[in-house]
C-alpha cells in the first residue's frame, strides 16, 4: 500500500533539487505539449486542472498553449506547489490536491497529469475519478513511465543474480486497454527516452534529487545509495561501462476524451 504522506514528503524534500535532474521529465513534457496542441482546438470551454505539477515542468507549457483558460495547479506536496508558483508565470489557483481523493463531477475541460500516475495506489480507480471530473467532451492528458523503463539497471541486476530494487511500474498494455475501455478513440503512444549520466552513482543520486527514490514496498524505505544490495550494482554497472552510462525510460502518453 502506498503511503501518501511519505510520497508527499519525499517529493517535498526534493523541491529545491528537482530541476537539476529532470531532463527526462522535460523531454516528456515537450511531447505532452505537442499532444495538447493536437487536441486544443477540440477542447470545450471550461477550466483546466493540473495534477502533480511538481516544480512546473509542464505548467509552463500550459501557460503558453492555453493562455486564456482558468487554471487550478496542484500537487500533493506543499513545497512542490510553492516551487511551481515561483517558477511559473501562470495566473492560476495553486493548491494542494491528492489525486486519489478527487471527488468532483463535470467540472473541467482538461485535466493533465504529467509523469506522476506511477505513484497512484490504484491507477484505474484514480483515472476513473479524473474522468468523472471532466465535463462532457473534456480531455484527460497524461504521461507516465512504464515497466519497460530502466532495462540497463535490470540487466545489471540479472548479470549479478541480484534482485532489481526499483519500484514496479505500470504495464503499458494494461494502461492502453483501460484507456480504450473509457474512450475507444483514445490516443496512446509509447516512446523511449534515454539520458546520459557520468556514472550509475550519478543516476541513483538523480533519482534521489527528483524525490523518486521512495520505495513503494519494504515499508516505504527509500532506495539507499549505501545499501548492501545497491553498491554491487553500482560497481558492476560502472565497471562494464566506459566513461558514461545511458538510462532509458519507456514513457506512455495518453489522451482520452469523455
Amino acid at each position: 500500500m502506498k503511503n501518501t504522506f511519505e510520497i508527499a514528503h519525499s517529493f517535498g524534500s526534493a523541491a529545491k533539487t528537482y530541476a537539476l535532474h529532470s531532463s527526462v521529465q522535460e523531454k516528456a513534457a515537450l511531447q505532452l505539449g505537442l499532444n495538447l496542441q493536437g487536441i486544443s482546438d477540440n477542447l470545450p470551454p471550461g477550466p483546466v486542472l493540473e495534477i502533480a505539477c511538481g516544480t512546473g515542468v509542464f505548467t509552463r507549457q500550459l501557460a503558453t498553449l492555453l493562455p486564456e483558460r482558468e487554471f487550478t495547479i496542484s500537487d500533493i506536496s506543499t513545497e512542490m506547489v510553492d516551487a511551481c508558483r515561483a517558477n511559473s508565470e501562470l495566473d492560476a489557483r495553486y493548491t494542494v490536491i491528492d489525486a486519489e481523493q478527487i471527488d468532483e463531477e463535470n467540472n473541467y475541460a482538461l485535466i493533465v497529469c504529467a509523469f506522476a500516475a506511477q505513484w497512484f495506489s490504484d491507477i484505474e480507480t484514480v483515472f476513473d475519478g479524473i474522468f468523472k471530473a471532466l465535463i462532457p467532451g473534456g480531455y484527460f492528458l497524461f504521461s507516465l513511465p512504464t515497466d519497460g523503463s530502466f532495462p540497463q539497471w535490470k540487466e545489471t541486476c540479472e548479470e549479478l543474480g541480484s534482485h532489481y530494487s526499483g519500484n514496479a511500474l505500470p504495464q503499458a498494455k494494461a494502461i492502453e486497454v483501460y484507456c480504450q475501455s473509457k474512450d475507444s478513440r483514445a490516443v496512446i503512444n509509447v516512446q523511449q527516452i534515454s539520458t546520459k549520466y557520468s556514472s550509475s552513482l550519478f543516476f541513483f543520486r538523480a533519482l534521489k534529487g527528483l524525490g523518486a527514490a521512495h520505495r513503494l514496498s519494504n515499508h516505504g524505505a527509500s532506495l539507499s545509495l549505501e545499501s548492501t544490495s545497491l553498491l554491487p550494482v553500482i560497481r558492476h554497472w560502472d565497471k562494464k561501462s566506459t566513461d558514461s552510462i545511458y538510462v532509458t525510460y519507456e514513457v506512455l502518453f495518453g489522451a482520452l476524451q469523455k
